[in-house]
């Protein structure tokens, strides 16, 4: 038990101890924590005002909630499972600690871990939009914990699986896993709410359980889960003789780097000898973005969004997606793609900036090769997502106005992001603090400036017929915008380096 504590200390001190050093980074840890509690009251009560006769649709959210805790845990798994460093397991290695030893206080650094990023926003947004009351709060709570135990223990499970069978094989269960836990997001985004209540699914019977809407039966099948997880989580622990298997999860990327296998490219991504430097750099961004897969991250979250947003417009009592749920899709989104891309390239890409600081104006033209990508593959994206939202809705585009708005997120989230790479400090892993705000950064800011097209945009008499005038207006700021903010982040770029 000694063992287990020390590393149990450890770990948190690893991982939480940079913030002791920097008041910067403690006032950015408190204005996060902040921002969320905030932001999960306000959605709760107003998701709570909307759906107040509605218990089916209210328990459709809470299902959604523990979803995503679930799929939480099976990323982490596929990513390795094991919240550590390799020297962390090197070093685990040569002692006398016994693996199951270590997976235990690695299993309870990571409800620490994730009770701290989940608790300030999902379980806040729970109490209110379930309107627990004193007597069940300590059932709602519990329940809340347990679901977090049953997504760190699959992580487990499926991590130190795929490091002692068939890793493609672990990836098709943890795919089908994954589907299970959306098939109440998929029933939502067709318009059929009332059908979640009779799906004998984990996510489903935990939350009745947490709305005090459980019997028998769902008290039985928590158990069974319970027990049947911890068998299975049992016998994969006891089946591991030595950690030198172990994929430290904290040394991965968003995506499986390490596993990059050469791909066919498109003859349109080809290198020609009489193309400008800038062209072929922009190629070679798209053509890593491909291999290294971070493509597939930037795929998966499209499809998550696009679920998501049909669930909530049914839920809000739409037929298909509102005007405005399509607008505020698409900007969200499309400002997510650059800032994901660029924590891979901050972890693996930016220590190989010393060859572009031998050549003449290098880092400059590297910089914008790597804006250029950005923006090309969000662009496109975004493209894909307009074209599906109003074919689902069946709405008709105002192409004027959602041509700038898909233009302009694209460009101030890659600005943005380049921006932010350079500015702040290196993520250690995709799971610090550091990352975090590598993501949210770029979203806010292109958004912000984005804004005036925004409001003009959700406006239903402006958006149909915009004045020439405006129109003009309007291009006039975002080009002017666009150049300014271009020479605040090539300034800094190459400062920087």
């Amino acid at each position: 038990m000694r063992k287990i504590i020390t590393i149990l200390a450890f770990k948190l001190a690893q991982y939480y101890g940079p913030l002791r050093y920097s008041n910067y980074s403690k006032l950015l840890q408190v204005l996060l924590y902040f921002l969320m509690v905030t932001t999960s009251l306000f959605t709760a009560a107003l998701t709570r005002l909307l759906l107040v006769q509605n218990e089916n649709y209210i328990l459709a959210v809470v299902v959604l909630s523990i979803s995503i805790i679930l799929l939480l845990g099976i990323y982490l798994g596929v990513k390795g499972g094991v919240m550590s460093l390799q020297s962390e397991i090197d070093f685990i290695l040569v002692s006398n600690v016994k693996p199951r030893n270590y997976l235990l206080a690695d299993l309870i650094f990571q409800l620490i871990l994730l009770n701290s990023i989940l608790t300030p926003s999902l379980l806040v947004f729970i109490l209110i939009i379930s309107r627990t009351t004193i007597t069940n709060l300590i059932n709602t709570i519990a329940m809340f914990e347990l679901t977090i135990l049953a997504a760190v223990m699959l992580s487990h499970v499926i991590g130190l699986r795929k490091s002692l069978e068939n890793d493609r094989k672990v990836n098709y269960v943890a795919a089908a896993l994954a589907i299970v836990f959306l098939f109440p997001v998929f029933l939502m985004a067709v318009d059929a709410v009332e059908f979640v209540d009779y799906t004998p699914l984990p996510q489903v019977i935990l939350a009745k359980n947490m709305m005090g809407r459980g019997v028998v039966f769902d008290n039985l099948a928590v158990v069974v889960f319970f027990l049947c997880l911890l068998v299975i989580y049992y016998k994969t622990v006891n089946h591991l003789s030595s950690l030198v298997v172990v994929t430290p999860l904290l040394k991965t990327a968003l995506v499986e780097v390490g596993g990059v296998k050469i791909v066919k490219i498109p003859s349109l991504l080809s290198i020609r000898v009489d193309e400008s430097v800038l062209i072929s750099g922009i190629k070679l961004h798209v053509i890593r973005i491909i291999r290294d897969r971070s493509i597939l991250m930037v795929s998966l979250v499209a499809l998550i969004f696009l679920m998501a947003n049909m669930a909530f417009s049914n839920l809000m009592g739409d037929s298909g997606f509102s005007d405005l749920a399509v607008v505020t899709s698409t900007i969200l989104y499309t400002a997510f793609i650059p800032a994901v891309l660029s924590i891979n390239w901050g972890l693996f890409e930016r220590d190989n900036l010393w060859v572009f600081q031998v050549v003449r104006d290098g880092i400059r033209r590297y910089a914008v090769s790597l804006m250029g990508s950005y923006f090309i593959v969000a662009l496109l994206f975004s493209f894909i997502l307009y074209v599906i939202a109003y074919i689902i809705s069946g709405g008709t585009p105002f192409l004027v106005l959602d041509s700038l708005l898909a233009a302009a997120i694209p460009v101030f989230s890659s600005l943005s992001s380049v921006f932010f790479s350079f500015k702040l400090p290196r993520p250690g892993n995709v799971f610090s603090v550091s990352t975090l705000l590598h993501i949210l950064m770029p979203m806010i800011v292109s958004v912000i400036f984005a804004f005036p097209v925004l409001v003009v945009r959700t406006s239903a008499t402006l958006a149909s017929e915009p004045p020439i005038p405006l129109v003009i207006l309007l291009m006039a700021y975002l080009i002017g915008t666009a150049y300014v903010v271009y020479r605040r982040v090539i300034g800094v770029v190459v400062s920087s380096v």
